[in-house]
């Protein structure tokens, strides 16, 4: 700081002129140089006072700047001082005692201009340390800074390596799903190879096991009669009947295969209906007849229960179809589509089972004899209809029957020694 600037100038016997030249304060607004005032002394000795304003405390570098060419230049620095300069503390009056004479003998005699300066140690001191803490601030900043940079930079990193471990994990963890996946649908393609040889393994053997010409009806519970409401009383009450494997032939005997049974027992063939037609069912058979070919053949009459599990397809319905008459022409000939006429067998639509002709073209001939009131105490496992009886039972519509005679929980009772052209049979065996 530079204090403000007052000229005194006055002449001395040893000097001839001398001129003192002095701060009126020091920089800034802190201690201030004051009063200002010089004597010179008989030895030649320069004393300089001045008054020092410094209520802080503060310290001050109080030095002596000469100019000999009338305050231009201060380049002349006195040495021979003494007193209060230097390194000055404290208020009020000070002294500067300066030997003019031995530092600048040569000058003896010219005229000085002479400054009082004060330089505020304390302030720059506290200047330079307000700086350093300044740059220690910035320091620490920049060091805050950078140490949260690094932080957030291995935050982020941490969280990529998170992020790339977890998805590592999802991929493993797919791969592993994957591979599951791919393990089960091979054990699943290996079980499904498995089974499907099984069962072609299996159906080979059945197939092989099977009679020529009949369809395996499977073990197993049905229902046997009509709901209430449905049918005659013969057909109730509906129980539920149980019946182990059996073979039932496809379709009813033709007249061709009882032909080959009359020749080979040199028996009698019973007229057809309608000469020539080997392909349409038997008909003119007595009970004892149909029973006699089966036996021959190496097979039996179905019982009724048999008969009647063949003809629903697994359904409970009236016929194996359902409910509707209307549908009954694509699965029987009936009164209503015959034309008054049996027809080749296997025309129309087969049921569920794959059995032809259930519901009519003729009826058929069952192994049972025939009690009205069978149904009441019936063996809920395999029933083979009642000991004896005067009537056998018969089973199934046929061409001259109407539509409510072929459901396939319709009863009918004939004597065995019956025989018309509207009677036919088909075998069956068991498993």
């Amino acid at each position: 700081m530079k204090e403000k600037i007052q000229r005194i100038q006055r002449n001395f016997p040893s000097m001839a002129v001398l001129v003192l030249f002095f701060a009126a304060g020091a920089y800034g607004a802190g201690p201030q140089i004051k009063d200002v005032k010089f004597e010179q002394d008989k030895k030649g000795l320069v004393h300089v006072y001045y008054r020092l304003e410094n209520t802080v405390e503060d310290v001050l570098k109080i030095r002596l700047r000469l100019s000999h060419d009338g305050g231009n230049a201060f380049d002349l620095q006195p040495k021979s001082l003494s007193g209060d300069v230097g390194e000055v503390s404290g208020e009020g009056g000070k002294q500067i005692i300066w030997d003019i004479e031995k530092d600048f003998p040569e000058l003896k005699g010219l005229g000085f201009v002479f400054a009082v300066e004060g330089v505020n140690l304390s302030a720059r001191k506290r200047e330079e340390a307000r700086l350093l803490a300044e740059k220690e601030e910035a320091r620490r900043k920049e060091e805050e800074k950078a140490r949260l940079l690094a932080a957030e930079a291995a935050r982020r990193k941490e969280e990529e390596k998170a992020r790339l471990l977890a998805a590592e994990a999802a991929r493993q963890k797919q791969e592993e799903a994957q591979r599951k996946e791919e393990k089960a649908r091979r054990k699943e393609e290996e079980k499904a190879r498995l089974a499907a040889e099984e069962k072609a393994r299996l159906a080979a053997e059945e197939k092989a096991r099977t009679p020529q010409g009949t369809v395996l009806i499977r073990q197993g519970v049905f229902q046997m009669g009509s709901p209430d409401g449905v049918g005659d009383a013969d057909e109730h009450p509906r129980h539920k009947v149980y019946l182990d494997a059996f073979y039932i032939d496809k379709y009813e005997v033709t007249a061709a295969q009882y032909r080959r049974f009359a020749q080979a027992r040199r028996a009698a063939m019973p007229e057809q209906a309608a000469p020539g037609a080997d392909n349409h069912p038997v008909v003119q058979v007595s009970w004892n007849d149909a029973d006699k070919y089966c036996k021959w053949a190496g097979r039996r009459l179905p019982t009724e229960a048999e008969w009647e599990k063949a003809a629903r397809g697994g359904t409970d319905t009236k016929w194996s179809f359902g409910d509707n008459e209307s549908g009954l022409g694509e699965y029987a000939w009936y009164q209503g589509d015959s034309g008054n006429t049996a027809h080749i067998v296997g025309q129309k639509k087969p049921n569920h089972y794959g059995l032809y002709d259930m519901h009519g073209n003729v009826r058929e001939w069952c192994a049972d004899w025939y009690d009205k009131n069978y149904y009441g105490n019936s063996p809920e496992s395999n029933p083979g209809g009642p000991e004896t009886g005067a009537a056998r039972v018969v089973r199934g519509g046929s061409w001259f029957f109407n539509a409510d005679n072929t459901r396939s929980g319709f009863r009918l009772r004939l004597n065995p020694a019956n025989k018309n052209d509207n009677i036919g049979f088909r075998c069956a065996v068991s498993r």
